[in-house]
């Protein structure tokens, strides 16, 4: 698996950033470091290919919050590794949490606010971005944790 970190939050060196790639994956396995539960695979195999993925992020997987995406607009506030439910991003102000978005077409958006240390992952397929998920994000980082928006970096997958 190929990992891209891009650029942008280099010089962040309190947050780890990173999507997974199909690349360098076995051509005939369907389930190459596949990390879906829903897809067929088993879960000892996805459990073992999130595990590594975040080991190379320098998280310890079971320090990483997931979210059931339901291609909506609902940010989910979350302090520890849990499942969030039904939301399409994720805002934490804890150190050492991943926050784990899942795309296949879709774009992620990942928001560091530099200032606050606040990080926040968006899932933004077309009915969320039609539904302004990325606007009520940055003003949910505005109104609840006071995040200038001079202060965030953006990544947009």
């Amino acid at each position: 698996m190929l990992i891209l970190k891009p650029q942008i939050f280099k010089k962040f060196p309190e947050i780890s950033f990173g999507f997974s790639t199909k690349a360098r994956g076995k051509k005939n396995d369907l389930f190459h470091f596949n990390m879906s539960y829903g897809v067929g695979d088993k879960k000892e195999k996805v459990d073992e290919n999130r595990s590594w993925f975040f080991k190379q992020l320098g998280l310890n997987s079971k320090l990483v919050s997931y979210q059931k995406q339901v291609h909506e607009d609902k940010i989910s506030v979350v302090e520890n590794n849990e499942n969030c439910g039904e939301s399409d991003a994720l805002i934490t102000t804890r150190n050492n949490l991943g926050l784990a978005i899942s795309t296949a077409d879709c774009p992620a958006i990942f928001i560091y606010d530099r200032r606050q240390k606040i990080t926040c992952g968006v899932h933004s397929g077309w009915k969320g971005t039609s539904k302004r998920i990325l606007e009520k994000a940055v003003l949910k980082l505005s109104d609840q944790f006071n995040s200038n928006p001079a202060d965030l970096y953006c990544y947009i997958s």
